[in-house]
């Protein structure tokens, strides 16, 4: 159960508030992915598909993949075209995300963007350097600054824009700005609304693991509900045109889908791959990688190298053939030739 207002996720029709049909003031209303039956969904844009603390980066993978597929989902999905998810926030703030219904705010398609953007860019508040290249990233909307993130972390550090009604004319209403260049009492404000989100996930968690579902008239009531939209949902998903798909198939890496790169993880640890010793290395061979980049030094050999394989005075006066034999100079032979 996730609290939203109505123009915010596309529902614009008022009969659900005004209906009379069961002893409820009102009609219950369902998400996409409860009327689908997707308890779990992860978004295709951002590896930030439950909601995540501070302490995500330490954990191993296994219990990273169990929470992901335990939790309650971050945030508003919407159901893409070919069946994927991504979240609302995600595709209002990407630039070439496109809705087939753009009254409703659904029928998402991700194949009007480039898939260049997929990866292109490194996340910088990615709490796990692992998906940092995952999905696409926005960047900041100040002149020059080269500054990028994924929506979802923007949103959890308060620096996405709010769309006032007065800008809702403007070409694109929706845009971020990174630490440097928001400013600092609005991003006070985003941050708190988005911590109090949490907080009110995780007590509605905490309430369904102690409780759970009753058998109240209100929830039975509830379940035959749920049940019917879900049926209307598939009828509505099976009558419907398909979708256009492009006929070329373009590339994409592996790593920048979230969902992979977690998997992957839990292959490795599943079998006892030591991953943070090979990280230390990837990390050295970057440094030394990066060194003429950033110091402007030639590659060369170090004094201490060039001291401890210094050839001694006896390898320049007797040099030593690839036999083993030690070679003499013409004088050398000569004086020994006259003893």
């Amino acid at each position: 159960v996730v609290d939203l207002i109505a123009g915010c996720y596309g529902v614009s029709d008022t009969a659900s508030v005004s209906s009379t049909v069961s002893s409820c003031s009102t009609e219950p209303w369902f998400c996409e992915a409860c009327r689908a039956g997707v308890t779990n969904p992860t978004c295709e844009l951002c590896p930030n598909s439950v909601a995540t603390n501070s302490h995500q980066a330490q954990r191993s993978a296994s219990t990273l993949y169990t929470d992901t597929a335990s939790q309650l989902p971050c945030g508003i999905f919407k159901e893409t075209d070919v069946g994927k998810w991504v979240h609302l926030v995600c595709a209002l703030y990407i630039p070439g995300v496109a809705f087939g219904e753009v009254d409703k705010l659904s029928s998402v398609t991700l194949f009007e963007m480039p898939y260049s953007k997929w990866g292109a860019k490194t996340c910088c508040l990615c709490e796990d350097g692992h998906f940092a290249r995952t999905g696409v990233c926005i960047g900041c909307d100040a002149g020059m600054c080269r500054t990028y993130f994924h929506v979802t972390c923007a949103q959890r550090e308060g620096l996405l824009s709010e769309a006032h009604s007065e800008e809702v004319d403007q070409a694109d209403p929706f845009y971020a700005h990174c630490k440097m260049h928001t400013d600092k009492m609005h991003l006070r404000r985003r941050r708190r609304n988005w911590l109090s989100l949490q907080l009110r996930i995780k007590q509605r968690q905490l309430e369904y693991q102690q409780v759970g579902y009753s058998d109240t008239p209100e929830q039975l009531r509830m379940r035959r509900k749920l049940a019917k939209y879900r049926t209307k949902y598939l009828n509505h998903k099976t009558l419907r045109n398909p979708p256009w798909v492009p006929t070329q198939k373009m590339p994409r890496l592996l790593t920048t889908s979230a969902s992979a790169v977690r998997k992957l993880m839990l292959k490795a640890e599943l079998m006892g791959i030591d991953t943070q010793s090979l990280e230390i290395q990837e990390a050295h061979v970057a440094a030394l990688v990066d060194i003429h980049k950033k110091w402007h030094i030639q590659p060369a050999f170090s004094k201490n190298i060039c001291s401890e394989n210094k050839p001694t005075q006896e390898q320049f006066k007797y040099p030593v053939l690839g036999d083993g034999t030690h070679y003499m100079r013409p004088s050398q032979v000569t004086q020994v030739s006259t003893i």
